[in-house]
């Protein structure tokens, strides 16, 4: 998983499929969804971590219109396909490219 800011979000999400978790810290269903994502096998896409906590990165969640956290994006060559909030599954998550 790669840690992303305003900086490179654009470079990171330009090419191939990306998933971007939007989480905090302090959030708890947060870090339930980070355990799901870290025992994610062998991903058919990259995954990116935004910390709505540092300064930067709350521009980057209302540029994207995250009202809540965690919220995942699904992008392909830096188009957005699909979009959830709180906690998903893993077959939740890889569906999000796919519908």
């Amino acid at each position: 998983m790669l840690d992303i800011t305003q900086d490179n979000f654009e470079s990171e999400i330009a090419q191939g499929k990306v998933l971007v978790d939007f989480w905090a810290p302090w959030c708890s269903p947060c870090m339930q969804q980070l355990d799901i994502l870290q025992n994610i096998k062998k991903p058919a896409y990259k995954i990116c971590m935004v910390n709505v906590d540092d300064a930067d990165n709350k521009v980057l969640a209302r540029q994207h219109m995250v009202m809540g956290i965690p919220a995942l994006l699904a992008f392909e060559d830096g188009k957005l396909l699909n979009r959830k909030s709180g906690v998903s599954n893993e077959a939740d998550i890889t569906a999000m490219f796919y519908q």
